[in-house]
Parts: C-alpha cells; sequence; structure tokens
C-alpha cells in the first residue's frame, strides 16, 4: 500500500525516497526490535517529508484501520507543540516518529540545499535526539552518531 503512490511519483526506482518506507521498517525491525504487524504497518503509511504520498483514510483497506489509527497518532515535524506531542503520545507513535525522521535525516546530504541540511540538523539535534535518549536506547545511539556526523561533514558553506 506504501508503495502504491510511489511507484506513480518516483519513476526512478533509485530515487533516495522511493524506498523509505522500506528503510521506515528494516530500521523498526533491527534497531527497535519492533514485530508487531500493526506497528510495522503504521510506520510505512507516514511520509513526513511528502504527505501527499500517504494515504487517505478513504483509500485504507479494512484490515489496515488499526495501523492507519495508529499513524494517525505520530506527531508531525511542524506541530507547534511537537516534543511536548514527542513525549505524551502513545510510545508506539514516538517510535515511529523517530525512525521515519531518522530515514529522513540519513538522506539529508543528498540535498544541495544548505539552509535546509541546516535546518534537519537543528531539528535532529533539538528535538528529535533528545526525545530518542528517552525513548530507545539503540535510537538515541543512532541519533547521536548521525548528529555528530552530519554536524561536522554536511554542514559546511
Amino acid at each position: 500500500r506504501a508503495m502504491t503512490e510511489r511507484a506513480s511519483f518516483f519513476p526512478d526506482d533509485e530515487h533516495p525516497a522511493f524506498l523509505h518506507p522500506g528503510r521506515v521498517a528494516v530500521i523498526l525491525l533491527d534497531d527497535v526490535r519492533r514485530r508487531e504487524p500493526v506497528v510495522l504497518a503504521a510506520s510505512q503509511l507516514i511520509d513526513s517529508e511528502r504527505p501527499a504520498l500517504e494515504p487517505d483514510a478513504d483509500d485504507v483497506p479494512p484490515a489496515l484501520v488499526t495501523a492507519f489509527e495508529l499513524a494517525g497518532l505520530v506527531p508531525r515535524p511542524d506541530a507547534p507543540d511537537l516534543l511536548e506531542q514527542l513525549v505524551t503520545v502513545d510510545p508506539d507513535a514516538t517510535l515511529i516518529a523517530l525512525v521515519e525522521r531518522l530515514d529522513v535525516y540519513r538522506h539529508a546530504h543528498l540535498s544541495d540545499d544548505l539552509d535546509e541540511r541546516r535546518r534537519l540538523h537543528e531539528e535532529a539535534m533539538s528535538v528529535y535526539a533528545p526525545v530518542a535518549e528517552r525513548a530507545h536506547a539503540g535510537l538515541a545511539r543512532r541519533y547521536r552518531w548521525w548528529c555528530d556526523r552530519f554536524g561536522r561533514f554536511h554542514l559546511k558553506g
């Protein structure tokens, strides 16, 4: 379901954003050790950088209703009270948000826009990394590593 819109939006299946849902699932499986089908399915329904690629409620089959409801709880990066939402929402929604944004950040070095790279680094450092420290040790480690490496190698203008 997550790939339906992507296939027409990204005619090149090697575009970094094409496999975003799959990479999010891999991080949840490998780094967070989450195996619950609802959590994995919900993570596939989120694209914080391209919300137009997310399915509408009308397009969700009955088998995915619970996953769609969980996905609806995931705080959006543009929320005015993002930090508060991330620490008070359902813990599964927090993990999905952390993992989904981590995958976005992991590909930020591909942007030619230095201001955008700086904005993403600041967002990761000030919001997502501190929440990861509270939510999951493995994700906290990945965020620390990314913030350090990205700051050293991809923010020079």
